[in-house]
């Protein structure tokens, strides 16, 4: 029941993925090994994991070391340069600590989001920080490979369904392409602003056949805004007359 009628939402998958490092020591070794690229690394300090911490989807904390987990399930979800705002509140929380970064998507969706953390100055100016790309099929062969007990059936059965939610998500109905992906990008760039002017509102991302829809939740006043636009009457409802002379035309 952990994941009925919610698989989609990225919450729940950020709640199954800290529910594993919490409690199952050889998940969390094999993956902080995957994630550091070192097969070397010992599980041999105390872990907090938290979910939504300061708007993080999973954290992952030691005496020494923070690790910071953006997942998600479906490209709709994508937020520009998330992962490097992120980094640098770390940074700037806890600059004495270790920063690892972790961007996990289906396939190599925000792969641009890992380059954007390394290529900024903050990072270039600290030694030992990690910026890494994982890709859900990484964590699934991560759970393949955990040894049979009365725990495991958790760890299978919720990767089950995150990798049907990602199929799923691939068959969406309005995909990014042509020129509705220009406004999806207007829309992400917009969430981007947003969420630097109002660093502790939750934003939310959904998209319907002419609407691009960045919402607020968990406030007093929910607040939807709308960027519209006219589409072709027929299936896949491709923008109409968006990009003309003198730029984008939205409502």
């Amino acid at each position: 029941h952990f994941f009925e009628n919610m698989v989609r939402r990225e919450e729940t998958a950020s709640a199954f993925l800290a529910t594993l490092l919490d409690y199952d020591s050889a998940f969390r070794l094999a993956f902080l090994r995957l994630v550091l690229d070192d097969p070397a690394v010992e599980d041999v300090d105390s872990w907090m994991v938290a979910v939504e911490e300061e708007r993080v989807d999973v954290t992952l904390e030691s005496s020494t070391t923070l690790v910071l987990i953006e997942d998600k399930i479906s490209s709709g979800a994508k937020q520009q340069e998330q992962l490097l705002r992120y980094y640098r509140g770390a940074v700037e929380a806890k600059p004495q600590k270790r920063i690892v970064a972790v961007y996990l998507a289906p396939g190599g969706m925000g792969i641009g989001e890992v380059e954007a953390v390394r290529s900024s100055a903050v990072f270039a100016q600290r030694q030992g920080d990690v910026a890494r790309h994982l890709a859900w099929g990484e964590v699934a062969q991560l759970v393949n490979r955990l040894p049979e007990d009365e725990r495991s059936w958790f760890a299978r059965s919720g990767m089950d369904e995150i990798e049907r939610a990602i199929a799923q998500a691939r068959q969406e109905k309005y995909p990014a392409l042509g020129d509705r992906g220009i406004v999806r990008d207007i829309a992400g760039a917009a969430v981007t602003t947003l969420a630097g002017r109002c660093p502790y509102v939750r934003l939310g991302r959904w998209n319907a056949r002419n609407v691009e829809v960045i919402l607020t939740y968990g406030t007093p006043v929910t607040l939807w805004l709308h960027a519209a636009f006219e589409v072709d009457p027929e299936p896949p409802f491709a923008p109409v007359g968006l990009v003309r002379e003198g730029g984008i035309h939205l409502v």
